[in-house]
């Protein structure tokens, strides 16, 4: 076969041409941070690209929902300190009324406190974070207690995924920590007792806050 021109000249342009490829490809690599764009061009080590992608997506939903999650149980345990600290109060309150002695000015000033703590209680049931009432179960958007405590949420549960099948409860209802417990009806029934000056009544409103 005889060599010419030619055909040298096409052989250094397919070469030219091949290396022009090659330094293409490698800038794209150094730009773009990425050695394939398609699973295509290598499927082995696209479909491991795909899996650890995947996994790095859940990891960080997991990594959000955790924030999310301590967030709640951080509110929920405030909220439940400053239950006990209002239930302690009520208690004292209800203490000193047992004896008889204080007098009508002591009972009623006993009673307009009684009333104050039963609104910060109703309060503290309307607690909002990040937008969404805490205890209202599902129904996130409107307060789950009216002004005289009644409960209009539900008895939903919101749940959080922290891991591959590992899903726990983020926050109690409503339902369950102020009216299931008692909180708000013992506050009430002890509002009621002092006000009448029954003693008797006021000692079964005590136990009655000691187990809420």
């Amino acid at each position: 076969m005889r060599i010419t021109n030619g055909i040298l000249q096409q052989n250094a342009l397919r070469e030219i041409q091949r290396n022009l490829s090659e330094l293409a490809e490698a800038q794209r690599q150094v730009a773009t941070g990425r050695r394939h764009d398609r699973v295509s061009d290598d499927p082995l080590a696209g479909t491991q690209v795909v899996r650890h992608d995947a996994a790095l997506r859940a990891l960080e939903q997991h990594r959000r929902n955790a924030t999310a999650v301590r967030a709640r149980l951080d509110a929920e345990e405030a909220v439940l300190g400053q239950l006990d600290a209002l239930l302690t109060r009520a208690k004292e309150l209800g203490t000193e009324q047992a004896s008889g002695g204080t007098g009508a000015v002591g009972r009623a000033a006993a009673v307009a406190e009684l009333d104050r703590i039963l609104e910060q209680v109703i309060q503290l049931g309307n607690t909002e974070l990040g937008g969404e009432h805490l205890f209202g179960g599902y129904l996130v958007d409107a307060p789950p207690f009216d002004p005289t405590g009644a409960y209009l949420g539900d008895d939903g549960v919101r749940q959080a995924e922290l891991g591959a099948g590992y899903v726990i409860d983020t926050v109690h209802s409503g339902r369950r920590i102020f009216v299931d417990t008692g909180v708000i009806a013992s506050v009430r029934q002890l509002r009621g007792a002092v006000q009448g000056g029954d003693t008797a009544a006021i000692a079964t409103a005590l136990t009655a806050v000691d187990g809420a």
